[in-house]
């Protein structure tokens, strides 16, 4: 039923198969945030003490250990950005912007 909908309103240039990502950013944590060492310190720290404390298989502690070695030689931020409509009464283009870090 409401692929129904949207396929009618996708005629009009309207509804959800009309929108898609609009924007991808891979970027470097220092060239969006000041504080950039220390919410890198701060993450290594937290994982190493979790490692030590045995919460993690592994392969996850692999895992870790590779992206500590490339922490400052590839981008470790994704944000994408997605135009949508989200509830209330607006009818403005928001976007959303998810962060991966």
């Amino acid at each position: 039923m409401l692929r129904l909908y949207n396929d009618k309103l996708s005629t009009k240039g309207e509804g959800v198969f009309t929108m898609g990502v609009v924007s991808f950013i891979f970027a470097p944590l220092s060239s969006l945030s000041p504080k950039a060492q220390e919410i890198k310190s701060e993450a290594r720290n937290n994982i190493e003490s979790e490692i030590a404390a045995g919460k993690y298989a592994p392969s996850l502690i692999e895992q870790y250990k590779i992206i500590f070695d490339r922490f400052d030689q590839v981008p470790s931020c994704e944000i994408i950005g997605f135009p949508g409509y989200y509830g209330g009464n607006s009818a403005q283009c928001l976007f959303d912007a998810i962060v991966d870090v």
